[in-house]
């Protein structure tokens, strides 16, 4: 140990307190360390009112963006249905379990309700998400899908006619989409 540490160790109190850490230090370094402090304190307001000003733009984009205005098969709904398969993959020799099936369904919803009506459009976004081993089922989840996106409009034009109850709606909004 140099005698420069020892002299530094000996000035430095045993306590900490919040000027503690730069009292040992010479004065130039002080006030280095004093203003990148300072600097960053600013940096870290001028992004907080940054982000707090564009957080409508930003809503905006995501309501823009694909599947962003999906509301029986939300983005939510859709990212735990890829992250379920992503943890337990389909076994091609034993073929989808209950909860696999249903996060196939969930994924095939979202697709359709986004906007991807055409198959061949659709079978590319489900090859990406899911991968080769739902090629065996895409016909059944395609009618599925088609089918719960023509359920699911039917049930939100009777809702905005006053035909269906906000709990009856809201229940089958939480059943098409787990």
């Amino acid at each position: 140990m140099s005698m420069s540490d020892r002299k530094l160790r000996e000035k430095s109190p045993s306590t900490s307190t919040k000027d503690s850490a730069t009292e040992h230090l010479p004065e130039p370094w002080r006030r280095i360390f004093e203003a990148a402090v300072e600097n960053l304190k600013r940096n870290v307001a001028r992004k907080l009112e940054e982000d707090a000003r564009r957080e409508p733009e930003m809503r905006r984009k995501a309501l823009e963006a694909y599947g962003g205005r999906n509301r029986f098969y939300p983005p939510v709904a859709h990212a735990k249905a890829i992250v379920h398969l992503t943890r337990n993959p389909v076994d091609p020799a034993e073929g989808p379990t209950k909860e696999q099936s249903e996060a196939m369904r969930n994924i095939a919803g979202y697709h359709v309700e986004a906007g991807s009506r055409e198959f061949g459009n659709w079978t590319r976004r489900m090859l990406d998400d899911v991968g080769e081993v739902v090629i065996p089922y895409l016909q059944d989840l395609y009618e599925h899908a088609t089918m719960g996106n023509d359920l699911s409009e039917i049930l939100e034009n009777e809702h905005k006619a006053g035909k269906v109850s906000d709990e009856l709606y809201n229940a089958m909004k939480l059943k098409t989409a787990k």
